[in-house]
């Protein structure tokens, strides 16, 4: 999950006690505690990253009133990129816009990775390097793109991102992959390795 969520009062609730921290995400009625707030918000934060990487999670974010959360977890950041001035670029491959997207992931026999970020997302940046340096290496085996989730909402609303960054891949057009949160090009190789049969070079 990227840092832009992972310490919002919209999902989660934090009480500091002398014997540790206590981390609770009140839509789900969970609770994670540890000797310090960092490790108990890892905790929270990697029990919504799983949640959002299956359908059945997803579903159960809509219902909880997750979904809303993270709404307004956005909406903040995109405000406060109003007033700090404070800009991610995005990965320097293909940007897809919204009519663009379905034919693209459906385009060609290779797979497709897109990456999903924001402008306001600091941790969008580490992934986006990962992401550029596996296009270059690649290039004749896998397709990847990026979604700018602020200028194609309807496509984030529709592929069930509600937090950057977002990584999915798809074959024929069907999802087969999803990461949440920053990661290295080796683990994004290693994923893509496990869950597409993708042959990684030595």
């Amino acid at each position: 999950m990227s840092e832009a969520h992972r310490y919002d009062k919209n999902v989660f609730d934090v009480e500091e006690h002398a014997d540790g921290v206590i981390v609770k995400v009140p839509a789900l009625g969970s609770v994670h505690q540890a000797s310090t707030l960092e490790d108990a918000l890892r905790a929270a934060a990697d029990e919504l990253s799983a949640l959002q990487e299956t359908p059945e999670g997803r579903r159960r974010m809509r219902e909880s009133g997750l979904v809303a959360a993270y709404a307004r977890s956005v909406a903040a950041k995109r405000d406060s990129l109003v007033t700090s001035g404070e800009r991610t670029d995005g990965p320097a491959i293909t940007q897809l816009s919204q009519s663009e997207f379905d034919a693209w992931i459906a385009g060609t026999d290779a797979p497709a990775l897109i990456d999903f970020w924001a402008p306001w997302c600091v941790p969008c940046r580490q992934m986006s390097k990962a992401v550029e340096q596996i296009a270059r290496e690649y290039v004749d085996r896998l397709r990847c793109a990026s979604v700018d989730i602020d200028e194609a909402p309807s496509v984030a609303e529709r592929c069930e991102v509600y937090s950057v960054p977002t990584l999915i891949a798809y074959v024929d057009g069907q999802e087969t992959m999803r990461m949440i949160g920053a990661a290295s090009r080796r683990q994004i190789v290693a994923e893509l390795a496990d869950k597409l049969g993708f042959q990684p070079d030595p």
